[in-house]
């Protein structure tokens, strides 16, 4: 099963601020991730991952999520 990035950050209970700051971004750079999967860099993808512990490719960061 493939997630959004909002919906894995939603099923680990993380909220928006506390992934953005182990990401060391701001909230809106972390929202704008949410928004626009497609323009997370490698490594936010695999960061995101290790926060939400699911794996990347469960994770969709492919394009527009809508």
């Amino acid at each position: 099963m493939r997630f959004t990035v909002r919906q894995a950050r939603r099923l680990s209970e993380v909220s928006q601020r506390e992934i953005a700051r182990k990401l060391g971004i701001s909230v809106d750079t972390y929202r704008n991730i949410e928004r626009h999967p497609n323009k997370a860099t490698i490594w936010q993808a695999q960061k995101i991952s290790e926060i939400t512990k699911i794996p990347c490719d469960n994770i969709f960061f492919g394009g527009d999520s809508t």
